[in-house]
C-alpha cells in the first residue's frame, strides 16, 4: 500500500467542492472562444482526419452544453479526451509506486477536482484515470530530460492539444510557477476554460496561462528553459499541419512526444522516425516505448539549452 497522507487530501478536495459548489456551474457561452485561429483549425475537410476532427468538434459542443455537470463521461470527450482505461492507470500507478521519487514527490500530491465528474482510478480514488497517465509523464519527463517541471528548471511550457486543461492543472498544483500556453481548437479552449477557472484562477486572472495559436509569436518562449509537448496531438495532425508545427521547435529547450502506431492511414512510427533524424543536430533525442501499450515517447534537449 502507498504510504500518503490520504487524510489531508481529502480534506482539501472536500474544501475545493465546497467552494465550486458555492460559486456554481458557469455557462457554456461564458468559455466560447470564437476569435482564436489556431493551426490544428486548419485541418482540411476531405482529409481522413479533418472529417473525423469536424466530427469530434461538433459533437463536443453539444454534450459540453447538454451534461455541464459530468462532461467528461460522455461518449466523444471521454473518448478523445479522458477515457477510463482503468488497467493502464493501475500499470501507471504501479511503476509511481516503485520509484522514490514520484512516491514522495508526485503521488502525495495527486488528487482530482469533482468538475466533469472525471472517471476515479480504482485503486488511487484521489485521483482519475487522466490524473495517473499525467503524474506518469511528469515523472519520464523527470526520468529522460533531466528536469522535474516544478523545479524552476522550466520557466515556460506550450501545450498542443491540452485535452480538458488537466496536466496544465496538475503541474500548478505541484508547484510550477511559469508561464503554460495552449494551443488546441477553440471548443476545446472553451472546456478548458471552465475547468481551469477552478484548478488555476490566479493563474488565468494573472495571464500566466493563455490559450493561443501556433501562429502566434507570444507563444514562443523567452529562454531555452521551455517545453514544447503534444501528447497524441501532432500524431493525429495531417503531415503538412505537422511539417508546420516542426518549425517552432527550435525555440524550445526541451520536446516531449507522444503517439500511438497509426492515426488513420498516416503511419506515425515512420514519421516520428524521420523527425528525430531532422531533429538530431540540434536536440539530444531519445525514444521510448510505453512499457504498457503500444505507443512511444520521444525526448528532446536542445544541445545549447540554458545551465
Amino acid at each position: 500500500m502507498l504510504k500518503i497522507e490520504v487524510g489531508m487530501l481529502i480534506v482539501k478536495r472536500i474544501k475545493k467542492l465546497i467552494a465550486i459548489i458555492k460559486r456554481g456551474t458557469p455557462s457554456f457561452s461564458r468559455y466560447l472562444v470564437s476569435d482564436i485561429d489556431i493551426v490544428s483549425a486548419s485541418v482540411p475537410r476531405g482529409s481522413a482526419v479533418g472529417n473525423e476532427w469536424d466530427d469530434f468538434r461538433s459533437q463536443i459542443v453539444v454534450e459540453f452544453q447538454q451534461h455541464p455537470m459530468d462532461f467528461l463521461r460522455q461518449p466523444v470527450i471521454s473518448r478523445t479526451v479522458h477515457p477510463n482505461q482503468q488497467e493502464l492507470a493501475n500499470k501507471y500507478l504501479v511503476e509511481l509506486s516503485e520509484g522514490k521519487f514520484s512516491r514522495e514527490n508526485i503521488l502525495p500530491r495527486l488528487y482530482d477536482l469533482p468538475i466533469g465528474d472525471p472517471y476515479v482510478c480504482e485503486n488511487f480514488p484521489l485521483a482519475s484515470t487522466m490524473s495517473m497517465q499525467h503524474a506518469y509523464y511528469i515523472s519520464i519527463i523527470r526520468d529522460n530530460l533531466g528536469v522535474f517541471i516544478p523545479d524552476g528548471k522550466i520557466d515556460h511550457i506550450t501545450e498542443l492539444g491540452g485535452g480538458y486543461g488537466n496536466f496544465c492543472r496538475i503541474v500548478y498544483g505541484l508547484g510550477y510557477t511559469g508561464d503554460y500556453s495552449i494551443a488546441d481548437f477553440p471548443e476545446m479552449h472553451s472546456i478548458q476554460r471552465h475547468f481551469l477557472s477552478y484548478g488555476c484562477e490566479t493563474q488565468i486572472n494573472n495571464k500566466l496561462i493563455e490559450f493561443k495559436s501556433l501562429s502566434d509569436k507570444e507563444i514562443l518562449p523567452k529562454s531555452s528553459k521551455s517545453l514544447f509537448m503534444a501528447t497524441f496531438s501532432l500524431s493525429e495532425m495531417p503531415l503538412q499541419s505537422r511539417l508546420e508545427v516542426e518549425e517552432i521547435y527550435q525555440h524550445f529547450g526541451y520536446l516531449f512526444f507522444a503517439y500511438n502506431s497509426f492515426f488513420g492511414v498516416e503511419d506515425n512510427e515512420i514519421y516520428f522516425s524521420e523527425l528525430k533524424q531532422r531533429l538530431a543536430s540540434n536536440f539530444e533525442l531519445h525514444l521510448i516505448k510505453d512499457k504498457h501499450r503500444r505507443a512511444w515517447f520521444l525526448f528532446g534537449k536542445r544541445l545549447s539549452v540554458d545551465k
